[in-house]
Parts: structure tokens; sequence; C-alpha cells
């Protein structure tokens, strides 16, 4: 179950380094975005975001029998992620649930550790409350996976046993 996790998970990240390499060195510069902090810290705080969401990404499409439910329950979940995620107003006004709800976001957590990163140039210490936010997404998200994919394991494994019982 782990290895068919990080099979998985590895060629997307790679490919997603690629693409936030290429957002860094050339989008930015062509759209005149400069970053005040260090370019690696962002980077690096960047790619633990991208872990966070792809592992979400993979608990669902292995909770979710079909990928239509997957993606439906995605978008519900990550549609209100710019609205709740303080950019528009500010997290400390809004009612008690919607405030839960925002740190139930992981891009809640991105954009603040961003912000802090990218905008304001402090070190990456000052981002680690984010960090640690991000990571339990991915804690969550890696949990969340291989539970369901050992229990289909296990059910295809009895199904198999008993057809094989039954036969002989």
């Amino acid at each position: 179950m782990v290895l068919m996790f990080f099979g998985k998970l590895i060629p997307y990240f790679i490919l997603s380094s690629v693409l936030v390499v290429f957002v860094f060195m050339v989008l930015y510069p062509i759209f005149g975005i400069h970053i005040e902090g260090s370019l690696l810290s962002v980077f690096f705080f960047v790619e633990i975001f991208v872990l966070a969401s792809f592992s979400l990404g993979m608990m669902l499409s292995s909770i979710f029998k079909k990928d239509v439910m997957a993606l439906d329950f995605a978008f519900f979940y990550n549609s209100p992620a710019f609205i709740f995620s303080g950019f528009t107003f500010p997290i400390y006004g809004m009612p008690f649930f919607d405030q839960i709800y925002a740190y139930l976001i992981p891009y809640t957590h991105f954009l603040d550790g961003f912000f802090k990163l990218s905008q304001m140039g402090l070190p990456f210490s000052a981002s680690l409350p984010e960090v640690r936010g991000l990571l339990i997404f991915v804690l969550v998200g890696f949990v969340g996976t291989i539970i369901p994919l050992y229990i289909r394991t296990r059910k295809a494994l009895r199904g198999i046993s008993m057809e094989g019982g039954m036969q002989s």
C-alpha cells in the first residue's frame, strides 16, 4: 500500500516541481512579480503545499469508487477556498464555524505562509506553523489513502480465496 502511494505520488510530484520552477523562473519575471524572501524557501514551501494537495486528492480517489464522486467532493471541498483563506476577508472576522472551515482547507495555511515568505521576506522559520498545518494534511491524506486501499485489497483477496475454495 505504501509503495502504491509513493509510486503514484512521485511522478506527479516531479511534474509539478517542474511547473513550479517554470512559474518562478519564467512567469514571475515576465509579469514583473518580485519575491522578497528566499526563492528556495518559497519553492520548498510550495512543494509542501503540493504534497498536501496530492495527498488529499489521492485520499479522495481511494475513498470513492467512482472518479466522478471524488471529483465532485473535491470541488465541493475546495471551491470556497479563496473566500475562506483570509485573503478577501480576515479569518478572525468570520463566524466561528467559518473559521473552523477555513483551517480545514490547506489553501488557508498555504496562503499565510506564502505571503510571509514571498512578500514579507521573512525567514522560513516564520512559516513553521503553516508548514505544520500542511504536513498534517499530508499525513491525513497518506493515512486516508492507505486505509481504504488496505480494506479494498483485503476484500479482493478474500473474494479470490473464496472463489478458489469453491472451485476445488
